[in-house]
């Protein structure tokens, strides 16, 4: 019962967060939080839309799921699971006519059968307890009488507390329904300043959050067991200010998108920032990507990897000598900002490189003599010096009729997919900046992030089906027409106070 139970609400706690939104005047505390005890790992959606917010939300799904009707879709996915679960009851006659405006759910432990509750807004405790009791009966399971604080809940012989507190419907663990009645009676989630400091980042016109509260979500992995006092440490040394401070992730939507925001500590970290690179790259990139400071942030990437593995060497840094022929720091201390691009929807347009700005020429110079020196040794690949006799080599596959070129040129360390490549990047004929499509997207990023990342789905799926890879391929058909909504895809950082927020934005059509 406690897992049928679980399966139904998760099912419709996930459909409902996509059909959700929020209000008009700014996000506000949701009610469920009320009962949800401090430091738990969080989540709510609302789920009565309202007024213009309505409309978008049902915009947005129309394109996303690829119907006309949104609320029938999710209808019937939701009673389909619910079906499934073998509850004996469907969302449209059993759930809808009593459901108020917030569903939560929270977790206080984080073992293989975690204790919490889900947590819903009821408008009618009558024909909220009907469902409750059809579904009981469906299940053929017994339910004894208990309470606790003064609130009467039923107990299944499964284990899974059921009852109201206050205008809520909550269904969970025993444990977590008590903790729900102590919530509402002293202190919850909604009296920490933490949690309510945090709520302010979510975009006025959320649709629904999720809360966590990293120190206290290693504690209760160390208290069950999950991880070890070290692993803890460790963690925390890797993910460094985000470890320090709440974390909150949120979902928004417009008539023709749908957004992710998530906001971390950012201690003393730097301001985000946008490598010029990336706006003068080819218009006529389906994929572009950008980094500042690529060297830095690939050095400290790799000593991160290297510090987690508990060994007497130092792996990732033998595995750099092997490859690269010289050491991890000797061959990233050059590297500036770096962006790259993929473009071609056929086969033989296809174009791609990777350009990384260096600071310091003459140690570029050496990295790609060792790299030159380790890919000679190596059987499956041919190398050749430029015939301009430029700084870099050509690397042929054995058996692909395919060059990468490598070249250093005007400051920079291409490696390309050929020649023509290398020249997109240093002269094409139409930049990124100057495109409508790119335009549109870092648009809808918004002008206070530094973008990051650029996805165009058109033409790369266009490249996909002319290659013959998804032909016959059941569930690429199957996917297709979804698929055929997808615009773009972009991501970007912003800082905001002590806080990086990184934001990703799915367009629609």
């Amino acid at each position: 019962m406690r897992r049928a139970v679980a399966a139904g609400v998760a099912a419709l706690a996930l459909a409902l967060a996509v059909a959700a939104c929020g209000g008009d005047d700014g996000p506000e505390v949701p009610a469920t939080a009320s009962l949800a005890p401090p430091d738990s790992v969080f989540a709510n959606a609302t789920v009565r839309p309202e007024g213009d917010q309505a409309e978008v939300a049902a915009s947005a799904l129309s394109k996303l799921l690829n119907t006309d009707d949104p609320g029938a879709f999710i209808t019937e996915q939701i009673d389909t699971a619910l079906r499934e679960g073998d509850l004996g009851i469907t969302y449209s006659e059993d759930v809808e006519p009593w459901l108020g405006e917030s569903v939560g759910i929270f977790f206080s432990t984080l073992d293989d059968q975690p204790d919490g509750a889900l947590i819903a807004e009821v408008t009618d405790q009558t024909a909220a307890k009907d469902a409750v009791g059809k579904m009981l009966r469906a299940q053929g399971a017994r339910a004894g009488d208990h309470e606790f604080d003064g609130v009467d809940y039923e107990v299944t012989d499964a284990g899974s507390a059921i009852g109201f507190v206050d205008e809520f419907l909550v269904l969970g663990s025993q444990p977590g329904f008590r903790e729900a009645v102590e919530a509402s009676r002293s202190d919850s989630l909604a009296d920490d300043e933490s949690f309510t400091g945090e709520y302010e980042t979510v975009p006025d016109d959320a649709l629904a959050a999720l809360y966590a509260d990293p120190p206290s979500v290693l504690d209760r992995l160390v208290d069950a067991g999950e991880i070890t006092e070290r692993q803890r440490d460790e963690t925390d040394e890797q993910l460094g200010a985000a470890a320090d401070q709440p974390v909150i992730a949120s979902l928004d939507a417009t008539e023709d998108s749908i957004g992710i925001q998530t906001a971390v500590g950012a201690g003393d970290g730097a301001d985000p920032e946008e490598t010029p690179l990336l706006r003068d790259l080819p218009a006529d990139a389906w994929l572009a990507f950008g980094a500042t400071d690529l060297g830095p942030q690939l050095g400290d990437l790799l000593d991160q990897l290297a510090g987690s593995l508990i060994t007497g060497s130092d792996p990732v840094d033998d595995a750099a000598s092997s490859l690269l022929g010289t050491g991890i720091e000797d061959f990233t201390k050059w590297m500036g900002d770096a962006a790259g691009f993929a473009s071609g929807t056929s086969v033989l347009g296809i174009g791609t490189a990777l350009e990384i700005e260096t600071t310091d020429e003459a140690a570029s110079e050496d990295a790609i003599d060792s790299l030159l020196q380790s890919l000679q040794a190596t059987r499956s690949v041919r190398t050749a010096p430029l015939a301009s006799g430029e700084t870099g080599f050509s690397i042929t596959p054995r058996g692909l009729p395919a060059q990468i070129v490598v070249v250093q040129r005007e400051g920079r360390v291409i490696v390309g997919l050929g020649d023509r490549s290398v020249d997109d990047v240093l002269e094409p004929a139409e930049t990124l900046a100057d495109s409508e499509a790119f335009g549109a997207a870092t648009e809808a990023l918004g002008s206070d992030y530094a973008a990051g990342l650029v996805l165009q789905f058109e033409p790369m799926l266009e490249l996909l089906e002319g290659t013959g890879a998804t032909e016959g391929d059941p569930e690429y058909e199957a996917a297709q027409p979804y698929l055929d909504h997808l615009d773009y895809l972009v991501a970007g950082r912003a800082r905001e106070d002590d806080r990086y927020l990184a934001r990703v934005v799915l367009g629609l059509r």
